[in-house]
């Protein structure tokens, strides 16, 4: 986790490292799709878990992220991927919502910060690793999306039901929040957010304001936990 971590900073401080980066992910997801021909002996010691590849995801979307800024929209779907090789993976995770980005590997460390703003709040999870996830996704259905309306609606269905409780939407019981730490708060806070905006892009998915649709966001579950002083 550390590494990764290490290796998202150093991508995003360096355009070399960004540039050598995004040519071995290339050899990667190529490695990863020979692998997947082979035996389970045979890529036992070899392939990329899922858990490893999201971990890398941070780092991915960088690379992403100057190549949109290079090329024009055309261009740029050679590089697309890797927004397809994401979004199986992360459309798969997210089918079991709560089990998948309730893992330790979407776990953030918050220590003793604090937000103060909504502005503050928003930067928290947009850095976080779901916050990144969520924008792998939007950038798949901007550039290439075509998951059709059944398949999206399933996928919505699957993360958040009919009920109109107030735990289907936060995963855990509103009497828990009581006992919540101040990370932990937030972690809660950052999954919350999480959610609403995966559900709203699965309903919209052509609306890329993503500021727009994590503010609304953040407005909507800010209030319940300052209200905690958390």
């Amino acid at each position: 986790m550390t590494k990764a971590k290490l290796l998202s900073a150093l991508v995003e401080m360096s355009p070399l490292h960004l540039s050598i980066f995004g040519h071995l992910f290339f050899g990667l997801l190529d490695e990863d799709s020979n692998l997947k021909l082979k035996t389970v002996d045979e890529t036992r010691d070899l392939a990329l878990s899922n858990t490893d590849f999201v971990m890398l995801l941070p780092a991915a979307l960088s690379y992403l992220n100057s190549i949109l800024m290079k090329f024009e929209k055309q261009q740029y779907k050679q590089f697309t991927n890797i927004s397809l090789f994401y979004s199986k993976l992360l459309l798969q995770g997210f089918c079991h919502w709560k089990s998948f980005v309730s893992g330790y590997v979407f776990q953030e460390s918050y220590n003793e910060f604090l937000p103060s703003s909504i502005e503050e709040l928003l930067n928290l999870v947009d850095s976080s690793l779901l916050g990144k996830a969520i924008c792998m996704l939007r950038q798949y259905f901007d550039i290439s999306g075509d998951m059709k309306l059944k398949e999206r609606l399933k996928l919505f269905n699957s993360v958040l039901s009919c009920s109109d409780t107030p735990a289907e939407l936060l995963d855990c019981e509103v009497g828990e929040m009581e006992f919540c730490s101040r990370n932990q708060s937030l972690n809660l806070v950052n999954r919350v957010v999480g959610k609403i905006s995966f559900c709203r892009m699965l309903l919209f998915p052509k609306d890329n304001q993503t500021v727009s649709l994590q503010k609304d966001a953040v407005e909507n579950v800010k209030e319940a936990f300052l209200v905690k002083g958390v």
